[in-house]
């Protein structure tokens, strides 16, 4: 039992470590841009926090790490249908599929998985996908992120689409966790702030013949504070690219916030 908390609190002291580690090196600058109003309340903005770059590789190791596990144990059968109304595919830089907001999420999440599908796969393949998910994925089926989990599962036909699975694995909660939490870390404490509802977003971009695919995701959060002189707002992305059979991806990660006014301005270095 003693050998137990000891190694628990050699957890504990690592974690600590790591978090002074990346309040040191991740160097959090603030400048008072405060211009007061007639009313006497402040002014402030915020400016782009980072400019894209790598995530380091920590980061990118923990990324892979998730990325590898089998599709049907990730929760993108229960974050694909909720991202359903919310996610675009380019081709060369011309949108090819754009979610129906008024659709349901299971004719949404089949139209994103069948698009994939065409994209990347043989015709064969596709054609095949789609009749199976016509069969099983429909309004008013019973249990549908169910349904879906034991489709990635159990269908021969989709574990061949090798290349879609890639894309697929990456629109979930889980593979964008470890580069927000990281950015969290280093300056919560001194600007808490909150999810903005229905904010988040992914965009799939193939380019060169889709021998190379971003998957980016976006979302924006917001001050805790609704008073004026402490409100800010700012975006992030995160963009995961593949090339070749999309067996390995290169993780970006980035803070743009040139939209917002209104905030502190605030800048970290290192994505």
């Amino acid at each position: 039992e003693r050998e137990r908390e000891r190694e628990r609190e050699g957890e504990r002291e690592k974690e600590r470590e790591e978090m002074a580690s990346i309040r040191r090196v991740r160097k959090i600058e603030v400048e008072n841009c405060a211009k007061p109003h007639g009313d006497g309340a402040g002014e402030t903005r915020i400016t782009r926090l980072t400019d894209e770059a790598p995530v380091d590789d920590k980061t990118q190791g923990l990324l892979e790490n998730i990325w590898k596990r089998p599709l049907d144990v990730l929760p993108v059968y229960k974050d694909l249908p909720r991202l359903s109304p919310r996610l675009e595919i380019f081709l060369e830089d011309q949108i090819v599929f754009k979610s129906i907001p008024a659709a349901t999420k299971e004719e949404n999440s089949k139209r994103i998985i069948v698009k994939l599908c065409e994209l990347l796969e043989t015709k064969e393949h596709s054609v095949e996908i789609k009749d199976r998910l016509d069969k099983i994925l429909y309004a008013g089926s019973q249990d549908a992120l169910e349904t879906l989990r034991l489709f990635f599962e159990e269908d021969e036909i989709m574990k061949k689409c090798v290349r879609t699975q890639s894309i697929l694995k990456c629109i979930h909660q889980e593979m964008i966790y470890p580069p927000y939490r990281k950015m969290r870390l280093s300056f919560y404490e001194e600007f808490p702030f909150k999810d903005v509802h229905q904010t988040w977003n992914v965009e799939i971009h193939f380019r060169d013949g889709c021998r190379e695919a971003d998957v980016i995701h976006h979302k924006g959060q917001m001050a805790h504070s609704r008073r004026p002189e402490d409100f800010f707002a700012f975006d992030w992305h995160m963009r995961l690219h593949f090339r070749g059979r999309f067996e390995r991806f290169q993780g970006y990660f980035f803070v743009d916030s040139d939209c917002y006014d209104s905030a502190p301005v605030v800048k970290v270095w290192s994505a």
